[in-house]
C-alpha cells in the first residue's frame, strides 16, 4: 500500500497545474475483436460512420477505433505490419484507406473525435533477414538470470530460424550433419519442442507433415535420424539433456547453391513460462560420410562466433534469421530491420551485454507474440513519432489510445507527446492500456511520462490508464469469477459483498486523480469462454446495465467507455475468415442477449450524466463500510450500492441519488440523504432514470429518502422537479 500511496503521490503533483473537468467526454470503443472483416466483402469502417450522427446525439465525444494498420485484409490490427496506409483503394482489414478517411471525416463533421488505437509495442509480418544480435542473444545470453538490468528469457523460438549455407562455395554439401541440441542453461526438464529441418529444395512448411510418434530425446553419441521437410516433437527427459539428431543430404536434396533451415519451436508459443532456451550447441560435419574418419567439423561452434577485432565473425557459418525486415513494404515507410527490435546491440557486441535483452525490467515480459520494437534505438523512435504525426495529418485523428504501454519505456510516451505538443497537434484524449490490476506500476508510469511532458510544456494533457480494478470489481458483482459467488443469501459469508466497488476504483482505492482514468465494463481483451472467469465478457444483461450506472452517475471516476457489442447488442454469428474461406461463425465467449443491446438504458444514464452531474465536486457512498446506518426494508445490503452526487459545481446544480440493486431480490431501502445545496426535510427528489416505482420520494423528518429498487435494477433521483431532456 505504501507503493501505491507514494505514486498516487507522484501524480497528483505531476497534474497540479491541470484545471479538473470530470465527466465531460464519454468514449465509445467501436469495435470488438471478432469484427466483419474486409477479406470477406464488409466494411467496418462503414458500420461506425453509419452511426456517427445517431452516437452524437446520444452524448458520446469520442470514438476509438481498431488499429486502421493491420497486416491486410482479415488481421486484428495488433499484428502491424505495414504502418502506413498506401493509395486510396489499399484494403485493409476495415475497408479501403479511402473508406478509413470517410469515417473518420464524417465523425469530425458530426462532432465526434476519432481516438486512433497505436500500436507502438511491436511489429508483424516481415521479410526474413539476418540477424547477429538475436544469434548472440541464444547462443550466450538466454536465460541469464545475472543480469538484473534486463529480461533474458528464452527467446521466443516462433521468432527465429537457424540457417546455414549448403552447396556453392559453403564447404558444406553432401554427407551427414549431426546435430546437437542443449538447454543454454541446462534446465527445463518435460519440455516440447519441435525440430523441422529442411532446404530450399525440398521446401514444405514447418507445420506439417508431422512425424507421428514423439522422439524420446536421443543423446549425444546415439543420434537419430530425420527426414528433411518433417516436423518431429522431441520430448527434453531431463535437465542437462543435450539431443542429437542426424540429417543426411545427398545431391537430390539441395540445390546448387541452397540453405540449411534449422527451426526448434516450442509447443506452447504463447507461454513465456515454458519457452525452453535450446540451441545447436554443435553441429558436426561429416562430409564423407563416415563417422570417427576425423573429417568431422564443427560448424557451430559458438565460442568463434566474434572475430579478435570485434564484431561478428564474417567466417562464422551458422547465423539466425528473424523476419524483421520491413522495408519496400505498399506504404512505404518507415522500413525497419532487425537493428529497430529487441534484442539488439548498441555496440561492440563482445562488451555490450546488457543491451541484449528481450526488454529491459520495465517491460514486464516481452516478445509474447510479435518483434517488439527497441526503443532505444532513436531511429525507430523517430519512425514512430513520424507514423503518429502522419496519422495525425492524413488519417485525421484527434486521440490516442496507446497499446501495451508497460511493455516499453515511458520515456518513449513522453517523448511523443513531447514532439506533437511541440508541432501543434495536441490530442484531446490520451489513454494507455497498461494491462494490470497494480495500481503501483501504474502510478509510476504516468508519474514517469509526466516528469517527461512537465520538461517539455506539455504538462496540462489529461494522460490517462484504463482502470482494470474497478473492472473487476463489476465483474464479480455481475457474474462472479475466480471463485466469486454472487449469491444474494445475506447470511451465505461467501457472498461476494458489492460495496467493494467503493474502493475499488484507481481513483478510490489508489488516489488516481480521475483526470487521469478512463473506465470500462467490457472490452476486446475480454474473450475467455468461461463465463466465471475475470477475463471473460459481462454476461448478466441486467447487471451489466447497473455497471454501466455506475460507470456514467459517478463523474469522480473518469472518462467512461462503453463497449460497441454492449451498446448495439452481440451478434449471433459473424461472416469471417477461417484460415481458406470466409464462414459464418458463432463466437462462444459471446453474452447471448436476446433482448439486443442496452442503448436506450446507457442513453438515459449519459443524457443524466450531462444535464445534472458534469462537473460534481463529489461523491458520497452512502451504504459503504462503516457508512451511516441504512434501514433495509427489503433487499440484500450485500448486493446494493447506495450514493449520493454533490451538487457543487454540477451542471444541474441539484443532488443526485443512486441505488443500484445486484440482488435478486427488489431492495426497499431508507437512505439518510447528505443535506446541503438545499436539501432538507421535506426536499423532493423525483426519479430520472432507471427502474422504480419510486417516481417521487420526500425526505422525512428523520432526514431520509424511502426507494424502491427491482432485482436486477438501477433508479437514480434528482433533487426537487426535475425531467431528462428528450434526446
Amino acid at each position: 500500500m505504501r507503493t501505491i500511496r507514494t505514486a498516487s503521490l507522484l501524480i497528483t503533483a505531476f497534474i497540479s497545474t491541470t484545471t479538473l473537468v470530470f465527466g465531460q467526454q464519454v468514449l465509445m470503443q467501436g469495435f470488438y475483436y471478432d469484427i466483419p472483416k474486409a477479406q470477406c466483402g464488409a466494411a467496418w469502417a462503414d458500420t461506425m460512420a453509419a452511426k456517427a450522427a445517431q452516437l452524437t446525439a446520444s452524448g458520446f465525444t469520442h470514438i476509438w477505433t481498431p488499429p486502421f494498420q493491420g497486416n491486410g485484409p482479415n488481421s486484428g490490427g495488433y499484428d502491424s505490419k505495414d504502418l502506413y496506409i498506401g493509395t486510396s483503394n489499399t484494403v485493409t482489414s476495415l475497408g479501403t484507406k479511402q473508406a478509413i478517411l470517410d469515417m473518420v471525416a464524417t465523425f469530425n463533421r458530426a462532432g465526434m473525435q476519432v481516438v486512433g488505437d497505436m500500436v507502438y509495442n511491436h511489429r508483424d509480418g516481415g521479410l526474413p533477414e539476418t540477424n547477429d544480435p538475436v544469434m548472440d542473444y541464444i547462443m550466450n545470453h538466454a536465460g541469464n538470470t545475472s543480469n538484473q538490468n534486463c529480461y533474458q528469457y528464452s527467446m521466443p523460438s516462433d521468432r527465429y530460424r537457424m540457417i546455414l549455407p549448403v552447396g556453392g562455395s559453403s564447404g558444406n554439401g553432401t554427407g551427414h550433419y549431426y546435430i546437437n541440441i542443449s538447454s543454454r542453461t541446462g534446465t527445463y526438464a518435460g519440455s516440447q519442442y519441435m525440430l523441422y529441418v529442411t532446404t530450399n529444395k525440398i521446401g514444405g512448411s514447418r507445420w506439417s507433415p508431422v512425424n507421428s510418434a514423439t522422439v524420446a530425446a536421443p543423446e549425444q553419441g546415439s543420434a537419430y535420424a530425420i527426414k528433411l521437410g518433417t516436423n518431429y516433437t522431441v520430448m527434453i527427459d531431463k535437465n542437462g539433456d543435450s539431443d542429437e539428431f542426424k540429417i543426411s543430404l545427398t545431391e537430390a536434396d539441395f540445390k546448387s547453391t541452397d540453405t540449411l533451415f534449422i527451426q526448434m519451436i516450442n509447443i506452447n508459443p504463447n507461454d513465456i513460462a515454458s519457452y525452453s532456451n535450446h540451441r545447436p550447441w554443435k553441429i558436426q560435419y561429416d562430409p564423407l560420410g563416415s563417422v570417427g574418419n576425423g573429417s568431422k567439423r564443427d560448424l557451430a561452434n559458438h565460442s568463434a562466433m566474434f572475430a579478435s577485432a570485434g564484431g561478428f565473425n564474417p567466417n562464422y557459418k551458422l547465423r539466425a534469421q528473424t523476419f524483421t525486415n520491413f522495408c519496400g513494404l505498399p506504404g512505404g515507410e518507415p522500413c525497419m530491420n532487425g537493428s529497430n527490435f529487441r534484442p539488439n546491440w548498441t555496440g561492440d557486441p563482445a562488451s555490450d551485454v546488457s543491451a541484449t535483452c528481450l526488454g529491459p525490467v520495465y517491460s514486464q515480459q516481452s516478445m509474447d507474440y510479435f518483434y517488439d520494437y527497441d526503443h532505444q534505438n532513436p531511429d525507430t523512435k523517430q519512425k514512430l513519432i513520424d507514423w503518429t504525426l502522419w496519422s495525425w495529418d492524413q488519417v485525421g485523428i484527434r486521440g490516442l489510445r496507446m497499446d501495451a504501454v508497460k511493455h516499453f519505456p515511458a520515456s518513449f510516451v513522453g517523448d511523443l507527446l513531447c514532439a506533437m505538443h511541440a508541432a501543434g497537434k495536441d490530442p484531446s484524449l490520451i489513454v494507455g492500456e497498461w494491462y494490470g490490476m497494480d495500481p503501483g506500476p501504474q502510478g509510476n508510469w504516468l508519474s514517469q511520462v509526466y516528469s517527461k511532458l512537465n520538461a517539455c510544456g506539455a504538462g496540462g494533457f489529461n494522460l490517462k490508464v484504463f482502470d482494470f480494478n474497478l473492472r473487476d470489481q463489476l465483474k464479480k458483482a455481475s457474474d462472479g469469477g475466480n471463485g466469486v459467488s454472487t449469491s444474494s443469501n445475506c447470511n451465505d459469508a461467501n457472498a461476494w459483498d458489492v460495496r467493494g466497488i467503493f474502493d475499488g476504483s484507481l481513483h478510490d482505492g489508489s488516489g488516481f486523480k480521475g483526470n487521469n482514468v478512463v473506465t470500462m465494463l467490457n472490452n476486446h481483451d475480454f474473450r475467455s469462454a468461461d463465463s466465471t472467469h475475470g477475463d471473460a465478457l459481462i454476461h448478466d444483461r441486467g447487471d451489466a446495465l447497473n455497471s454501466y450506472a455506475y460507470l456514467l452517475t459517478n463523474n469522480q471516476l473518469g472518462v467512461p467507455t462503453i463497449f460497441w457489442p454492449d451498446y448495439y447488442g452481440y451478434p449471433s454469428s459473424v461472416l469471417t475468415w477461417n484460415n481458406t474461406s470466409c464462414v459464418q461463425q458463432v463466437f462462444g465467449y459471446f453474452p447471448k442477449w436476446t433482448e439486443g443491446g442496452l442503448k436506450a438504458g446507457i442513453d438515459q444514464l449519459i443524457g443524466v450524466l450531462k444535464t445534472y452531474i458534469n462537473g460534481s465536486s463529489g461523491v458520497d457512498y452512502l451504504n459503504k463500510f462503516g457508512g451511516p446506518a441504512i434501514n433495509y426494508i427489503s433487499g440484500c445490503y450485500k448486493r446494493t450500492l447506495i450514493y449520493q452526487i454533490n451538487a457543487t459545481g454540477s451542471v444541474g446544480h441539484k443532488e443526485v441519488v443512486n441505488v443500484i440493486n445486484y440482488g435478486d431480490q427488489p431492495t426497499d431501502v431508507e437512505i439518510p440523504v447528505v443535506q446541503r445545496n438545499g436539501v432538507a426535510l421535506g426536499s423532493t427528489f423525483t426519479n430520472v432514470a432507471g427502474n422504480t416505482s419510486t417516481t417521487t420520494a420526500v425526505v422525512t423528518g428523520t432526514g431520509v429518502l424511502r426507494v424502491k429498487v427491482p432485482p436486477h435494477s438501477f433508479a437514480t433521483w434528482v433533487q426537487g422537479k426535475a425531467i431528462l431532456p428528450s434526446r
